[in-house]
């Protein structure tokens, strides 16, 4: 077994002691044994405190089958040896199994004053699927009810914004408790609020504002599991399942599980609602109204100008009572591959460059002449580069990437942001051209 592996299992079985916040004999005794078993020596605990629970569990998950089901053994008698099993730690223990079998991901960020609390559920896409989205609206009130009986606030952004669009207070909140805002500002921001879409959240205020790194590619469950401390520094973990397509039988599996897991016979009922007359300032609800209220409810937007002699994209930022707009540092060629991501991502669900087999090198085909296309609508140039090339791809997109990163007016970064997935396609999720 690998040094690394072994630094894993000491750092989770490090955190899964410490969940409750009690140290009992037994546990310490259950401890010595296990690393004693898996070889685990002063020098493995020293430096697994250097690692995050999300590293902890992907060297774990490097194990053999055989090692990784002696493991789960291992923990799940860990657990019972103090005899009662608390909420904290019952979702610790449900995150590790599920990473483990790989039908979850551990996700660990810095702690910060920007945070979800543990009972809070969140919705997350990064963009839009109609089919899941329908499905939640069509069984919003029974998937509310079930994560309440797991102790769970079922937080999902498109419901969120209907409640919100339809409040005669959401300005007044605004102006009255953002003390800098003016009543324009406050009506502005409002306004933004009820228009404000689930990708939006997620990369805007996941990613470019709490720090998560990772990837949603399909739609999926986030909430909080535990905090652990990392080389001095405190760390939230999040547990990351993406959804199924009966999502509420998967909500009461959820549910289930972490009531089995729970021996103590006490059962949580989460009372917190989104309602037509309040709103839920904690949480993930807090974090939202702060960063609204942070930058006044500015949005930024993508302008084109095909043809143009300087730079063909712009940045337009409009606040409640002013309008800036600023060049994209970017030449013709990067621009239109710019502009090509977009629409790749809103057709295609991004620009695939994994090429293994002959349909893979059909699309990528077709992709270089929609790439074409579009940089003849944008450029007067007599021929187009070629972008299956790697060597010519790369360059381009290092240069999108510092162009946004130096644009002094973008308050949306992530927005705009090029990602490359694990799966190998580059995508941008802003969604105007």
């Amino acid at each position: 077994m690998r040094d690394l592996a072994r630094q894993g299992i000491y750092r989770i079985i490090y955190d899964i002691i410490k969940a409750d916040s009690i140290i009992v004999r037994h546990e310490i005794d259950a401890v010595k044994l296990l690393c004693d078993k898996y070889g685990i020596m002063p020098k493995h605990r020293i430096a697994s405190m250097n690692l995050s629970l999300a590293e902890a569990v992907k060297e774990v998950q490097s194990l053999t089958i055989s090692q990784v089901e002696e493991l789960r053994k291992d923990i799940s008698q860990l657990i019972l040896v103090d005899e009662t099993t608390q909420r904290e730690e019952a979702l610790l223990l449900f995150a590790i199994m599920k990473a483990i079998d790989g039908k979850c991901e551990v996700v660990s960020v810095p702690w910060g004053e920007i945070m979800m609390d543990n009972s809070q559920l969140l919705f997350i896409e990064d963009g839009y699927d109609e089919a899941v989205n329908e499905y939640i609206e069509t069984h919003y009130n029974t998937i509310v009810n079930t994560c309440k009986v797991g102790g769970f606030d079922f937080v999902y952004i498109p419901k969120l914004a209907k409640v919100f669009a339809s409040q005669s207070m959401t300005s007044d909140l605004f102006f009255y408790f953002s003390p800098t805002s003016t009543i324009e500002e406050a009506q502005y921001i409002a306004d933004n609020l009820c228009n404000v879409t689930t990708s939006m959240v997620y990369r805007e205020l996941l990613v470019g504002k709490m720090g998560f790194r990772m990837d949603v590619t399909n739609p999926s469950l986030l909430f909080r599991v535990s905090f652990s401390v990392v080389n001095g520094q405190r760390m939230a973990n999040y547990a990351l399942i993406n959804t199924d397509n009966d999502m509420l039988v998967q909500l009461e599996g959820i549910v289930s599980e972490l009531q089995k897991l729970q021996n103590d016979n006490t059962l949580t009922i989460n009372n917190i609602c989104v309602r037509q007359d309040s709103f839920i300032y904690n949480g993930f609800y807090r974090t939202l109204f702060d960063l609204l209220t942070y930058r006044k409810g500015a949005k930024c937007e993508l302008v084109v100008s095909p043809y143009s002699r300087k730079n063909v994209l712009s940045i337009r930022t409009t606040t409640s009572d002013s309008e800036t707009e600023q060049p994209l540092d970017l030449g013709p060629k990067e621009s239109a591959f710019y502009v090509f991501l977009i629409k790749e991502t809103q057709e295609y669900g991004g620009f695939r460059t994994d090429m293994q087999t002959k349909e893979d090198l059909a699309y990528l085909s077709e992709a270089q002449k929609r790439f074409e296309k579009t940089y003849f609508s944008l450029c007067n140039r007599d021929t187009a580069p070629d972008i299956t090339d790697a060597g010519i791809r790369r360059p381009m997109l290092s240069k999108i990437r510092k162009a946004i990163e130096s644009n002094d007016i973008i308050v949306q970064r992530m927005m705009f942001m090029p990602e490359v997935s694990k799966d190998k396609s580059i995508k941008v999720y802003y969604g105007k051209v």
